[in-house]
């Protein structure tokens, strides 16, 4: 059920300037000089909301987990939670968001393993799009986005020399469009579970259908779903 009371509650917090709000046990800097669109959904208290839901089927205690698209921390530090500390490696390609991320982590007590880099498929260094809206930035060149957006060059890691690396039993992964690439390489290495954000309007409904259709070919099949998002798991 919506919430009846989350615009009165945003708008409060932005006319007393609120620094430090709470979001599912997570706290998370507020104050000004952070991006509004994501002070505007904390203060409404759904941030990040269809991919909290899902995230206790995902992860579970000794989980090592790979968070690809590490936006504030949010996500990052709830698995952590859950996960226990030293079990979470995050990649976040957006520079902008290293200072964000920090201090989330700091805010709960936590050291996080956080990248600031793409993840690829081949570990290119690749053309990185900055929205004035932190929320859109991607690595996919937006048509809905042609202005208020900065063109970055950014390095990257390739998908299967992540995977070497951390052997994670759950990969997390919200990048905005760039999930065409490198979710086919996760479910052909067989990860346990994927939680995967969706973005069919920015690669198309019938790419994005298509996406799903391989990962249920590779041997998997949908454990919750929760807006664009979807918690897949590898058949037994």
């Amino acid at each position: 059920m919506k919430d009846p009371f989350r615009n009165f509650r945003m708008h409060w917090h932005f006319q007393v300037g609120t620094k430090v709000a709470s979001v599912r046990g997570v706290r998370l800097a507020t104050d000004p000089s952070k991006p509004k669109s994501v002070r505007r959904a904390i203060f409404k208290r759904n941030y990040e909301d269809a991919e909290a839901n899902l995230l206790p089927m995902a992860v579970a205690t000794g989980d090592r987990v790979l968070e690809i698209g590490g936006g504030v921390g949010f996500i990052g530090i709830l698995a952590t939670k859950r996960a226990g500390e030293g079990q979470v490696t995050s990649y976040e390609a957006n520079p902008d968001m290293a200072a964000v991320i920090k201090a989330n982590y700091d805010l709960n007590g936590l050291v996080g393993d956080v990248r600031m880099k793409a993840i690829t498929g081949d570990g290119r260094t690749l053309t990185f799009y900055k929205a004035d809206n932190v929320l859109s930035s991607s690595l996919v060149d937006r048509d809905d986005l042609r202005t208020g957006r900065q063109k970055i060059e950014v390095p990257s890691d390739s998908i299967d020399a992540a995977i070497d690396e951390i052997a994670p039993d759950v990969v997390i992964m919200d990048v905005e469009g760039a999930e065409e690439e490198v979710l086919p390489k996760v479910a052909a290495r067989g990860v346990a579970r994927m939680l995967v954000e969706f973005h069919p309007h920015i690669i198309g409904q019938d790419r994005t259908e298509a996406l799903k259709a391989t990962v249920l070919e590779a041997g998997y099949e949908v454990l919750g779903a929760s807006s664009a998002n979807i918690l897949f798991g590898r058949k037994t």
